[in-house]
């Protein structure tokens, strides 16, 4: 459909990340196959209908069986596309603008982290089973709290390091670069990865010496949570949630937190001062049992 070649040169041209454009655009193109599935029609423009999205939306939900916060970042890659389409005037209105996104009950809890057991088991897993260059990898994302974009896309010279101090500069969401402190644990790790790392100019590469994509660091972390037997599911943002969780425990003042993760906002860096599930789960559980005095009739 030409209408979607317009609309990917349109974003290119967006002040928005390169991974966020490929979301937007892999989002439109499963709802396009979903769409041709279920009509046996070619994909048209007359696709985009509140039914059909509605449709959608439920298919995501009962048959997919995704979680609220994947399905409604779904639902705002065709809501954009759909307000992009108004305004070239080739919609007559926006389908999208009466559909609600799905309530996220995890939203009232702090994000998912690995307690310190986990943690304690994940890294033992990598420096016995694992290469430098994964070693490297794990401690850098449990002790920085990068974006697995941000870390695909590290160059060797991102990484300033000392006998005293080091630091990591990363480039965030929006293009916006930020720095990060490296401790003298991860800086040992690192160098001890320099020193047989293959030639390249970015910092992490593949056993060909190419650049690691998103999809092998998934695959590294994934594959060490699972030697460590950690039975929740574990990827990279679960590291950076534990980085962010572990400074909060530690009395971090938020703002600081804030600068470390890149949150553009406040609030974003705010749900990690939620209580956690297992928090409120002991709080009430055996809530009267424990300290009930002893009826007798």
């Amino acid at each position: 459909m030409k209408e979607l070649e317009k609309y990917q040169n349109y974003l290119a041209i967006l002040d928005i990340s390169e991974n966020t454009r490929e979301s937007y655009i892999s989002d439109i193109n499963l709802y396009k196959k979903w769409c041709e599935e279920t009509s046996g029609e070619e994909f048209s423009l007359a696709a985009f209908n509140t039914f059909e999205i509605m449709q959608y939306r439920s298919y995501l939900l009962t048959v997919k069986k995704y979680e609220a916060s994947t399905i409604n970042r779904k639902l705002i890659a065709i809501r954009r596309f759909c307000q992009w389409a108004v305004n070239e005037g080739l919609l007559a209105e926006d389908p999208t603008a009466g559909i609600k996104e799905i309530k996220d009950l995890k939203r009232s809890f702090a994000p998912k982290s690995l307690s310190k057991k986990d943690v304690f088991k994940l890294r033992r897993a990598v420096h016995r089973y694992g290469s430098k260059r994964d070693i490297a990898l794990i401690e850098l994302m449990l002790n920085t709290g990068p974006r697995v974009s941000e870390v695909s896309n590290l160059k060797v010279e991102d990484v300033s390091i000392s006998e005293r101090k080091g630091s990591l500069r990363v480039i965030g969401k929006g293009n916006k670069p930020r720095e990060i402190p490296i401790n003298s644990e991860t800086r040992r790790y690192i160098r001890e990865y320099l020193d047989v790392k293959p030639n390249s100019p970015y910092l992490f590469v593949s056993q060909r010496g190419t650049k690691m994509d998103r999809s092998t660091v998934f695959r590294v972390v994934k594959k060490y949570a699972e030697i460590a037997g950690i039975s929740e599911p574990v990827h990279p943002h679960t590291l950076r949630h534990t980085f962010a969780q572990t400074l909060i425990d530690r009395k971090t003042d938020l703002f600081t937190v804030q600068q470390l993760l890149g949150h553009q906002n406040l609030t974003t860096t705010q749900k990690y001062h939620l209580p956690k599930i297992e928090v409120k789960e002991e709080a009430v559980e055996n809530l009267y049992t424990s300290t009930a005095p002893t009826y007798q009739p």
